[in-house]
């Protein structure tokens, strides 16, 4: 009997010493580690500054409308349209007319003429410009550079009387021969070049200028050597030519 209770306390002993040494080599499961907050500042992504909204651009007057100052000196009477396309782009369109009435010799100085003519010329046209603003031009306002067509027609019709040197340079004579009048009608068609400026003042006044050349043939007609009175205004001439412009207008 008391074998028996010494072998049941030897078992008992034994079996809290296996769970103890299993217990103490048992691998502890770790728990996750707790989320906590990062001791580092958190880094937010850039902000992009706020875009400040385009400018407008710069307002600018549609349409210039203009009369050529020399032309009226001329006699010429016309008016200019030009329409703004782009700030640097535009049209300008020129229709005129013109009556005139110009009397004396062929040339601007001759020297005891036989002969002094009047001439009476009626024409009509039109010329068309492409007008490209450089620099700082824009808007109608500024420098440019222009080719463009050109239209003319004309009706000349010339008469004349014997000037009083006629009986000098041609001793014997009885009197002045008479002569038909000389008429002429003719059309040209032509090209132009011109580098001129304009300036838009803020009320809307303009005033501007070009100088350039043209070059025009006869198209339709005939342009004989019929002598006519000199003129600086009318050229009954082809070929290539100077030209000079001056205008005044308003832009809207």
């Amino acid at each position: 009997m008391a074998n028996r209770c010494s072998g049941l306390v030897f078992a008992g002993v034994l079996a809290t010493a296996v769970s103890f040494l299993r217990a103490a080599h048992a691998q502890p499961t770790e728990a996750p580690p707790a989320a906590t907050a990062s001791s580092e500042p958190s880094v937010e992504p850039p902000v992009a500054p706020p875009k400040e909204p385009p400018t407008p651009p710069a307002s600018y007057e549609r349409w210039i409308l203009t009369t050529e100052l020399l032309g009226v000196l001329a006699g010429r009477y016309g008016v200019q349209v030009e329409y703004v396309l782009t700030p640097r782009d535009t049209i300008a369109v020129y229709g005129w007319y013109l009556t005139s009435e110009t009397q004396g010799t062929r040339t601007l100085i001759e020297g005891d003429p036989d002969y002094l003519y009047d001439t009476r010329t009626r024409a009509g046209g039109i010329d068309a410009q492409y007008r490209r603003y450089i620099g700082g031009g824009k808007g109608g306002n500024g420098g440019f550079i222009s080719p463009g067509l050109e239209f003319h027609d004309y009706v000349a019709e010339t008469s004349r009387e014997c000037a009083s040197s006629y009986g000098y340079n041609n001793p014997g004579s009885t009197g002045c021969p008479s002569r038909p009048s000389f008429h002429e009608a003719f059309s040209y068609l032509g090209g132009t070049l011109d580098i001129g400026g304009q300036a838009i003042l803020p009320v809307g006044l303009t005033v501007g200028g070009s100088a350039g050349l043209h070059y025009r043939r006869v198209v339709a007609g005939a342009l004989g050597d019929t002598p006519h009175a000199w003129s600086w205004a009318i050229s009954h001439s082809d070929g290539l030519r100077p030209r000079l412009r001056v205008w005044l207008g308003w832009a809207f």
